[in-house]
């Protein structure tokens, strides 16, 4: 059985938040073994631990945000997709501000630092959920399910379109490990359209936003100016997503999950489903 990790030394870095538009700065430092992914709002006192679990999930209208006793951490689903994709276990995430810094609307910046805080293998066995049966979760034409399969590892397959808003199919799978995380995940891209930006505003949300940290698109054409990173780069982006979000779990999973045009909330219903039947 693999051993737990943790990070090998405390990094930090600041930047300002997609939708709260906040300065913040996010410091990780190294965890005991068992401990798990724990924020921590540095800015306020007492500092309570948040675990990154999903019974602390508060909202997931746009992100996912976690609250603990009306302290909350917004958009961590980019975060935690990168601990999960680069296989750390336990670590203290200490946030000054209100939301997990953008970066540029992926999860490379989250990968950088986990690179430069280095890996540290720890003494207790990496506890693994392996699904059982067939869980699913299902919203009219949206669906996601999870299943059992052969090995150890997560295996995962994701269907967009917004045939309405001029994007055509896109479709991706991808056997994960750390590896194929850094090179085909981790650097794609959040997106919006230019026809919603009016109803993200009405909710408050995307006052970091630019095309510095997000993919604008208007009548199906990309407005930014370099373009995209990967022809299929929307759906490798929700791949990311419903990485950070299966984190919530707390374990590994060994299974295959397949999406199509899931988003948080249904991500985060079949996470409730595994959850259910998880092991202590």
């Amino acid at each position: 059985m693999e051993r737990e990790r943790t990070i090998a030394k405390t990094v930090s870095v600041s930047g300002i938040g997609l939708h709260s538009g906040a300065n913040a700065r996010l410091t990780l430092k190294p965890a005991p073994p068992g401990s798990g992914i724990v924020f921590f709002r540095s800015d306020r006192a007492p500092a309570l631990p948040i675990p990154a679990r999903i019974d602390f999930v508060s909202d997931d209208r746009f992100a996912t945000t976690l609250c603990r006793d009306g302290v909350e951490v917004a958009t961590v689903e980019h975060f935690l997709a990168a601990v999960y994709g680069l296989e750390v276990d336990n670590l203290e995430a200490w946030i000054e501000g209100p939301e997990i810094p953008a970066g540029d609307g992926s999860a490379r910046l989250f990968v950088e630092l986990l690179t430069e805080a280095g890996v540290e293998l720890q003494g207790q066995p990496r506890p693994v959920f392996s699904v059982p049966r067939p869980l699913e979760a299902v919203n009219h034409e949206a669906r996601i399910i999870a299943c059992p399969e052969a090995g150890a590892n997560l295996f995962l397959e994701f269907k967009i379109a917004y045939p309405h808003l001029q994007i055509s199919e896109q479709t991706f799978q991808i056997k994960l490990s750390p590896g194929d995380f850094r090179r085909e995940i981790a650097s794609a891209r959040t997106y919006g359209f230019l026809e919603n930006l009016a109803g993200l505003e009405a909710e408050g949300k995307g006052k970091g936003g630019s095309l510095a940290n997000a993919i604008l698109i208007s009548n199906g054409k990309i407005i930014n100016p370099e373009g995209l990173r990967f022809p299929e780069e929307l759906v490798r982006h929700k791949i990311l997503d419903l990485i950070g979000d299966l984190a919530l779990l707390g374990r590994r999973i060994s299974g295959r999950v397949a999406a199509q045009y899931s988003g948080h909330f249904l991500n985060h219903q079949l996470v409730r489903e595994m959850s259910k039947i998880m092991k202590p």
